[in-house]
């Protein structure tokens, strides 16, 4: 991963937005983690929503982004 890499080189704190279930992965491999802005939209619809312990995120540990979707309830979702 070159971010991390470039983090530690130029010591800057980072941080990330939006979809945390796939954000928390990044700082978590990130030594100048800053912090992770939780805004909660995707879990109603997973059914294992990102889980927060002691202020932190906790990522989920299966493999590639660790999302499963609920789908009784993405069906109930209109079209777009």
């Amino acid at each position: 991963m070159r971010m991390p890499r470039l983090t530690v080189r130029e010591v800057r704190a980072r941080s990330s937005h939006i979809f945390p279930e796939i954000s928390a992965h990044l700082p978590a491999v990130t030594p100048a983690r800053h912090w992770l802005e939780y805004l909660d939209f995707a879990g109603p619809l997973l059914r294992t929503p990102l889980v927060l312990r002691d202020g932190g995120a906790v990522a989920a540990s299966p493999q590639g982004i660790g999302l499963d979707w609920n789908e009784e309830v993405v069906e109930r979702l209109p079209a777009v």
